[in-house]
């Protein structure tokens, strides 16, 4: 077996992936499904992270693979900001605020989630605006725009997984614990 390529299996599981993101998140935003999106993102977030840590089959390493995934050196530090000013503030960061409360509570009180659904593809706001935001009126509340957090979740993740494609990278031995325990 050539070690230098991902075996054909492997690549299929990456091709998988990317189609199946890409295809439900266009076709969400699209149809302006923009709660259901939000919470396949912050899933999207949490799988990343687990498979670029090597903990995506642990039980109990929830909240690590979703802050693994805001580690990721590549994606921009305003996530990472913005966790720990939550978590300084609040006790909590975007793992409770923003994936929890769309997964497991279904409570949208204190989330605004916006889309433009002609642009399903398109980042929309300017590279330095991270895609989720605390909206500044004091009330606690986060933004989450859809098609820039897609947009960089995306990004993140084809850097991943060259990353992965790449011989005896971290990565590509994660992504590989990863799924031989599948």
């Amino acid at each position: 077996m050539n070690e230098d390529i991902l075996s054909p299996e492997e690549e299929k599981i990456l091709k998988r992936i990317e189609k199946w993101m890409d295809d439900d998140i266009e076709a969400m935003i699209s149809r302006k499904c923009n709660v259901s999106c939000a919470t396949l993102l912050s899933i999207f977030m949490e799988v990343f992270g687990g498979i670029a840590e090597g903990t995506l089959m642990e039980r109990g390493k929830e909240k690590d693979r979703f802050e693994g995934f805001l580690r990721l050196s590549w994606l921009s530090g305003q996530y990472r900001t913005l966790n720990n000013k939550l978590h300084r503030e609040r006790g909590e960061g975007l793992y409770e605020i923003f994936r929890c409360n769309l997964v497991h509570t279904i409570f949208f009180g204190g989330l605004d989630i916006l889309n433009e659904p002609t642009k399903p593809t398109s980042r929309v706001l300017p590279d330095e605006i991270p895609g989720i935001q605390e909206v500044n009126d004091g009330s606690g509340r986060l933004i989450i725009q859809v098609n820039a957090l897609a947009y960089d979740i995306k990004k993140a993740r084809d850097r991943l997984f060259k990353e992965i494609r790449e011989k005896n990278s971290d990565y590509r031995k994660n992504f590989l614990k990863v799924f031989t325990t599948i």
